[in-house]
């Protein structure tokens, strides 16, 4: 599983990038997987970034081929809504998140993360990390 956080990272060139990219490394992104509203997250965070300025549109458009050559699976089953809540009430997560967790655990899949809240969500529920 591949979160949000990671991609952002590496476009944003945030201090944790480096991170960022040895989990990208880590991971055989053909057999990655995320939630249906991954790819939408990753968008509103390049396009945020864009309209803040520290992207250009060119740059845009290149992470969102990369996005393309990727090659993720997005999990089309209809998350556990439920759950979902109950994660993110338990964790302090929002809905989105908790989403990511409820996937990695319904799936039985360790989570690629550099958000810290999420990391301290997963080790708890018992998800292991991707270092």
């Amino acid at each position: 599983m591949l979160d949000a956080s990671v991609l952002l990272a590496r476009y944003f060139r945030e201090p944790q990038a480096a991170g960022a990219l040895e989990r990208l490394d880590a991971l055989d992104t053909s057999s990655a997987v995320v939630p249906g509203m991954w790819q939408l997250e990753i968008l509103n965070g390049l396009l945020m970034g864009m309209r803040r300025g520290r992207l250009a549109r060119a740059q845009v458009d290149g992470f969102v081929a990369e996005l393309a050559r990727l090659g993720v699976h997005v999990d089309r089953e209809t998350p556990d809504s439920e759950r979902i809540v109950v994660l993110a009430q338990g964790h302090g997560l929002t809905a989105y998140d908790a989403s990511y967790l409820e996937l990695a655990l319904r799936r039985a899949l360790p989570l690629a993360t550099l958000d810290k809240a999420m990391q301290q969500a997963a080790r708890r529920a018992g998800v292991p990390l991707i270092a």
